[in-house]
């Protein structure tokens, strides 16, 4: 099965509200018609629009994903998740922060390498804000208020739970399911977790 048609199968089977997304149509805003392996980038704004939401009038959406493909660009060159250090990451997040002058309302909370699927959600459970799922080929979103919560994949789509129960239950079957760690090429829990929250 393809993984948007796993995304989209595992979002009904738990009780998931699917909204669609296109890298294409996001791409044409700024003109990027054709680049690659945006993932990270289109992750990164997901978080900042999630956190920001109220400087958007400042921070213009065409900024904030420019300046995030060259951010992807900077995340290529590290090697495989496993293989980053959690300080360069932490580094790497805060200094487009900086630059995109949201230090004041947003942070990097925790930067932590989850070994497995369980271990992934209890990083996620006990917190809100917005995270970035950092695997060895691809990155996805994860953001929680406390009483509701949404999965973003930018080859998928983002799928929103009115609670964390059943959130959890599609992260546990999507990332652990074979279409995943076959399309990813990530095996189960293979994961790095940065957090960013308002101040």
């Amino acid at each position: 099965m393809s993984i948007s048609k796993r995304f989209r199968s595992l979002a009904a089977i738990n009780g998931g509200h699917l909204f669609a997304f296109s890298q294409r149509s996001g791409l044409k805003q700024i003109g990027a018609e054709g680049s690659k392996g945006v993932c990270q980038a289109f992750s990164f704004f997901d978080g900042l629009f999630a956190l920001a939401r109220f400087e958007r009038e400042r921070t213009k959406k065409k900024d904030v994903i420019e300046y995030a493909l060259h951010f992807q660009k900077d995340f290529e060159g590290m090697g495989q998740a496993g293989m980053w250090d959690t300080g360069t990451i932490r580094a790497k997040y805060m200094e487009c922060i900086n630059y995109l002058e949201l230090q004041k309302s947003v942070r990097v909370g925790y930067v932590l390498a989850a070994s497995s699927t369980d271990e992934l959600i209890g990083f996620l459970y006990p917190k809100s804000g917005h995270f970035s799922l950092l695997l060895p080929n691809h990155v996805t979103g994860f953001f929680s208020t406390g009483a509701s919560s949404r999965y973003f994949d930018p080859n998928a789509g983002t799928v929103s739970f009115s609670n964390k129960t059943s959130a959890f239950n599609f992260i546990s079957d999507y990332h652990g399911s074979s279409d995943f760690s076959t399309a990813y090429n990530s095996a189960v829990g293979d994961v790095i977790v940065v957090q960013m929250v308002k101040f």
